[in-house]
């Protein structure tokens, strides 16, 4: 009976990996900097919203402005707003296994 249950956790382990990065593999990187125009100095913590069809996550910069989003294949609104600054919108492609730099 042992046997049988460790090989059920093998399998089950197994079909987990595989779905994992099957589904991993059917993404894009968006990745970017976002920084004052003028200065270019770094906007820590800028909200980078993205979407699609109404739908809205988003995350914030790091340290160094940076930020980097994993998404499915498809066309997104990016909408960046930092305090004391215009909100500026981009339209993004993201194609599977690729990156995209903004």
């Amino acid at each position: 009976m042992k046997l049988f249950k460790s090989i059920g956790l093998a399998i089950c382990v197994t079909f987990l990996s595989v779905s994992f990065n099957l589904a991993k593999a059917q993404t894009g990187l968006v990745r970017g900097l976002v920084s004052d125009a003028i200065t270019g100095e770094s906007l820590i913590q800028a909200a980078v919203i993205y979407g699609a069809a109404g739908a809205s996550q988003g995350v914030l910069t790091d340290f160094d402005g940076q930020y980097t989003i994993t998404l499915t294949p498809g066309t997104y609104s990016l909408k960046i707003s930092y305090v004391g600054y215009e909100i500026m919108v981009k339209e993004v492609v993201v194609k599977s296994n690729s990156t995209h730099v903004v």
